[in-house]
């Protein structure tokens, strides 16, 4: 099983162009790795995610289908999650080491740094590029 992809089952909601809006129906279709798992065994919500149709495939309102979803970017994840964090806590160590700050307070601002970063990050989430891709790759055949 490949890390970075994760298949879904669904019945599609809406299609407009090359993009299709699917619900997703798979309750026990291979759920324990999946992200959103936890969603979807709540009967009161199942997510109907925003797709891309595969090249060449022609589907319709009410057709099930097989959703595939792909890991984009892991490593630009990674560094706003991990990395630019670690680096605001290094500069706000080295900040209150050059002002010769006592080290509860050098702590405080290297916390500090990286509240900022969290805020920052928190008000443009909206720029920021969305993880996974979701595509139709197929009909499910029952």
């Amino acid at each position: 099983m490949i890390i970075s992809e994760t298949v879904k089952s669904g019945v599609v909601v809406r299609t407009e162009e090359n993009d299709a809006w699917v619900k997703i129906t798979c309750a026990s279709d291979g759920c324990d790795g999946c992200r959103i798992s936890s969603l979807c065994s709540q009967p009161s919500y199942t997510p109907t995610l925003h797709t891309s149709i595969a090249h060449g495939l022609k589907i319709k309102a009410g057709d099930k289908v097989i959703v595939t979803g792909r890991v984009k970017n892991w490593l630009k994840g990674w560094v706003l999650m991990a990395g630019l964090p670690m680096a605001a806590i290094l500069v706000g160590l080295i900040f209150g080491s050059l002002l010769e700050l006592k080290d509860g307070l050098t702590g405080t601002i290297a916390l500090g740094f990286v509240i900022v970063y969290y805020l920052m990050l928190w008000i443009f989430r909206k720029r920021i590029d969305r993880n996974v891709e979701w595509v139709v790759e197929s009909l499910k055949t029952d």
